[in-house]
């Protein structure tokens, strides 16, 4: 398959162009089952990229795989949930016009292949944690409409929808498992940097901190 060429979207973040080297992405040409409009349109980012690196295992295996977000993680006994977890740079905006960029955004990916029947479902639920703002919460508290939903920029998107992809065919397609956070994540690289931004980090005002996915925590693993 010929590697996309390089794309600019209209995505604006302090009047700088987001990169994005997928296809321009597009609505659903029909509305999805549990989702709802993001910021900025993003759900469009995040449908287009999965269609992307999910469209090989539908042309080489005949899996229709899907993507929803949800708010609770799945359960299951009969068929298991695989369960990840991916870190990245995200931005806040609050009501009260207060703005933030976090390097401990997180998304949880659960992913797995279930028999139905004579059908076979191939499905992904994801969750964007959020964080509070400390100027409208200066107390603690476990309110989970407090947390602000967070912005995530469309090059992490694409990233953080790749290292999926490949989890997948580990699982899967017999695949090689990756790392736990691959290299490009560019703020993990630097000592210094995840150092200093451990150390503003407020885990009480934190959603991934509450579910124990987090900077310090690991990720969920296969």
């Amino acid at each position: 398959m010929k590697p996309p060429s390089q794309q600019v979207s209209p995505v604006q973040s302090k009047h700088l162009l987001i990169k994005w080297s997928l296809p321009p992405p597009s609505p659903a040409p029909v509305a999805l089952p549990g989702w709802n409009p993001m910021p900025y349109g993003l759900e469009t980012f995040w449908q287009s990229a999965f269609c992307w690196f999910f469209r090989p295992f539908l042309t080489g295996h005949g899996h229709l795989w899907t993507l929803e977000p949800t708010q609770l993680p799945p359960l299951s006994v009969e068929w298991p949930w695989h369960s990840i977890s991916y870190l990245a740079k995200v931005r806040f905006q609050c009501k009260c016009k207060r703005e933030w960029t976090s390097m401990k955004g997180r998304v949880a990916f659960w992913f797995r292949i279930r028999r139905q029947g004579e059908e076979i479902f191939s499905e992904v639920l994801f969750k964007l944690f959020g964080q509070k703002c400390s100027s409208c919460n200066p107390s603690v508290s476990v309110d989970e409409s407090e947390f602000l939903p967070p912005l995530w920029y469309p090059d992490e998107i694409e990233n953080a929808v790749r290292f999926l992809s490949g989890q997948v065919i580990a699982a899967y397609y017999g695949g090689r498992k990756m790392n736990d956070q691959p290299p490009s994540v560019r703020f993990q690289s630097s000592k210094t940097i995840s150092d200093r931004s451990s150390v503003h980090h407020d885990a009480t005002r934190c959603q991934a901190c509450q579910y124990g996915l987090c900077l310090t925590s690991q990720s969920f693993s296969i």
